[in-house]
């Protein structure tokens, strides 16, 4: 597998009617993701339309990375403000697992009506169903399927949703490959220097990271934080930071460091992003001998929305699914208030909070037990909360 451009937060729906089963995998699969547990095809249907706009949203971000450049930007500047600060982000679902023997709409029928998605879905199966899932996989329609009865089960569930969260962040990373060179997308995709910088990532504690042509590197960071900016380089880059330290006045030892590869300079990245530099030197780390590639990693000091911050979902009950639906009006509240909607490549605010109300509204009506959840809810809403307006309308409207 080539290596993804972009790394998404992961975000993983596990939809199967056996509400027991479901408690199984919630307690055996990662819960250092967004996690989401679905006991029936609808309610997860339901989900999905509302990613469809978080999508579109996060593509067109993506897609105008190079007309950032053209503009004078920079790609970077504009993955800060735009992508690293929009929290539709941590709302896209990158992996389905569906159980296909479900009442009502099953999993085959629910993975034909989200296609359209880039979501990568795998199929649980009965030892019945073989023959359907491989009539599924050869129409493209699933990625993978994995029988029930399989020995290894939840180990096999684990390594895919791995495996196929990388494969929908690779798909997706095609978006900004027209701010790579072939030069940089070729070494990119050299299977040693993906490996060691797959390692470097694991390493970082990376969740999210997209790369960027000028200067060449990754931007990306822990659920925690901070960005940081990864910076690649190569015998013939290197040899280009000499002459601009020279042309920089940099102390003879600082060249003589950034000649031998021990230490490189970050001044590139942090004129892009307007920041000031201090003339210091990172130390490099070789992540591949063949081709040589060294890497340095400095930290940004710019205000970003983390993982953590925004909060990681686990829903399971409608509790969990109404207050994160309440969050989401929310930010979507806050992200007008500051004028995000404004920045190139954002949606419409007005058209996404009215769209966030409605997926709130109809989980509302999911059951009574999602309609009290919601009564706490608005309960709870402080006075001067910027989401107490638009929720006391609908908990008006809603009776």
């Amino acid at each position: 597998m080539a290596f993804p451009l972009v790394l998404l937060p992961k975000r993983v729906m596990y939809v199967e009617d056996a509400v027991s089963f479901l408690e199984v995998l919630r307690l055996t699969m990662s819960n250092k993701h967004s996690r989401e547990f679905v006991d029936s095809a609808h309610i997860a249907l339901m989900t999905f339309a509302k990613e469809v706009a978080y999508w579109a949203g996060i593509s067109e971000v993506l897609n105008k990375s190079h007309l950032a450049r053209i503009e004078g930007k920079g790609e970077a500047a504009h993955y800060i403000s735009s992508y690293f600060s929009d929290w539709r982000r941590f709302h896209l679902t990158g992996v389905l697992i569906v159980d296909f023997d479900m009442p009502g709409m099953d999993g085959l029928e629910l993975i034909q009506k989200i296609k359209a998605l880039p979501v990568r879905r795998v199929l649980l199966t009965g030892q019945a169903d073989a023959a359907v899932a491989v009539k599924a996989f050869n129409a493209g329609l699933i990625q993978q399927f994995i029988p029930k009865n399989a020995p290894e089960l939840f180990d096999d569930i684990a390594l895919c949703c791995e495996s196929m969260h990388e494969s929908m962040s690779e798909n997706v990373g095609h978006l900004i490959r027209p701010t790579l060179t072939t030069e940089q997308i070729d070494l990119l995709n050299d299977s040693s220097v993906a490996y060691g910088l797959k390692k470097k990532i694991e390493a970082l504690d990376w969740a999210e990271y997209v790369t960027v042509g000028e200067p060449f590197g990754l931007l990306g960071m822990a659920l925690d934080g901070p960005l940081q900016w990864l910076q690649i380089e190569t015998p013939e880059s290197i040899t280009h930071l000499v002459e601009v330290g020279v042309s920089y006045g940099y102390p003879e030892g600082d060249i003589e460091a950034i000649r031998s590869g021990s230490s490189i300079a970050h001044w590139e990245i942090l004129l892009r992003l307007g920041l000031q530099t201090d003339g210091k030197l990172v130390a490099t780390e070789k992540i591949c001998e063949s081709p040589p590639v060294l890497v340095g990693v400095t930290d940004i000091p710019l205000a970003v929305l983390t993982g953590n911050a925004h909060g990681i979902d686990d829903i399971h009950s409608p509790a969990e699914l109404v207050r994160s639906l309440v969050r989401d009006v929310r930010e979507e509240l806050n992200r007008i208030g500051s004028g995000a909607v404004e920045q190139p490549g954002s949606i419409d605010g007005q058209e996404s909070l009215q769209k966030s109300l409605l997926h709130l509204a109809d989980a509302i009506r999911l059951s009574e037990d999602h309609r009290i959840e919601f009564d706490c809810c608005f309960a709870e809403l402080a006075t001067d909360d910027p989401a107490r307006g638009e929720i006391g309308r609908l908990h008006a409207a809603l009776g």
